[in-house]
């Protein structure tokens, strides 16, 4: 099992992921509640929300990760994290920078 947390957004995000052949599952640990506008995190407040990742790729040396909201099955957001030297970046996927979300 392989633990990623990125603590560029203050330790209060937790990516738990397993390799599965080309891909990976996990969970993705996040506040309940937050804002973003593609690379701050924002407005953190609430429980803990513990959504399972459905999806997975490789791509490019990035990974694209597909998460489902615990609590809505058709909520789904991507994200794609980009290992640099001993920090990980986490942005939505396809959301071109400078975009609030």
């Amino acid at each position: 099992m392989t633990h990623i947390v990125a603590p560029a957004i203050w330790s209060r995000i937790v990516l738990t992921l397993t390799a599965e052949g080309e891909s990976a599952r996990g969970t993705f640990d996040r506040p309940t509640h937050l804002s973003s506008n593609n690379g701050i995190f924002a407005g953190m407040r609430g429980g803990v929300r513990h959504d399972p990742v459905v999806r997975s790729h490789f791509a490019d040396g990035i990974l694209h990760l597909t998460i489902q909201n615990a609590d809505d099955a058709t909520d789904q957001d991507s994200y794609a994290m980009v290992v640099k030297g001993n920090r990980a970046e986490l942005t939505f996927d396809d959301v071109p920078a400078g975009v609030v979300m």
